[in-house]
C-alpha cells in the first residue's frame, strides 16, 4: 500500500488487511510524503506484520516499484489506502494462485461504496480468462486494489512503468497479458 494524505480512510484500509483470515503475510506501507496525520495513524499499529516506510513524495508508480523491490513474498496483493478488503480476500487469492500455477494475476469483483462506506453499486468484471483479455483491449479488466499477482512475473517484465503516473496498472496488465 502506498498512501499520500489518505488519513480519512486509512484506518479502515489497514484494519481490513490486518484482519484477514489468511494471516501469514508482510504488510508493507509507504507513507509517500503525507502532510496529514497518515503517519500518526500508521504509527499507532503494533502488528509485527506491518512495516512502514516513510519517504518524501515520489508518486504512486515509483512507490509501487519500491514496494515491489522490498517485498519478500511470492505473491503481491495491492491495496489502496481508501479501499477495504473483504475478510477472505487474501486466502481466496492465494488458494487460486497456488492451484493455478499458469496464472500470473487474479482480481476480484468489487462493491463500490460512497465516502461514508455505504454500498452504492457492484462491479461486473468478467470472470473467464478470454473475456478478461478481450475487455483489456478497451479498458482495464481489473480493479487495481483488488489484484494479487506473482511477484516473479511482474519483476520479469520490469515492474510498473514509471512513465505512467496514472493508469500504471492498466499498462502493466497489457504487458503482463503478452507475457
Amino acid at each position: 500500500m502506498s498512501v499520500h494524505n489518505g488519513a480519512k480512510h486509512l484506518t479502515g484500509a489497514v484494519e481490513s488487511i490486518l484482519s484477514q483470515t489468511f494471516g501469514e503475510f508482510e504488510f508493507l506501507v509507504i507513507d509517500d510524503g503525507s502532510t496529514d496525520n497518515s503517519c500518526e495513524i500508521l504509527s499507532s499499529y503494533r502488528d509485527t506484520r506491518l512495516k512502514i516506510i516513510r519517504q518524501s513524495n515520489i508518486g504512486l508508480t515509483k512507490s509501487l516499484n519500491k514496494l515491489l523491490d522490498l517485498a519478500q513474498g511470492e505473491y503481491i496483493a495491492r491495496q489502496d489506502a481508501d479501499d477495504i478488503a473483504m475478510p477472505e480476500r487474501l486466502a481466496k487469492q492465494v488458494r487460486f494462485l497456488d492451484e493455478h500455477p499458469d496464472y500470473a494475476l487474479v482480481g476480484t469483483q468489487v462493491v463500490i461504496i460512497n465516502d461514508s462506506g455505504s454500498p452504492i453499486g457492484n462491479s461486473n468484471i468478467p470472470t473467464r480468462h478470454r473475456d478478461l483479455v478481450g475487455r483489456l483491449a478497451f479498458y482495464s479488466s481489473f480493479v487495481h486494489s483488488s489484484v494479487m499477482f506473482r511477484k516473479s512475473c511482474v519483476v520479469e517484465i520490469g515492474g510498473y512503468d514509471e512513465l505512467f503516473p496514472y493508469a500504471q496498472d492498466y499498462e502493466l496488465w497489457v504487458r503482463l497479458i503478452r507475457h
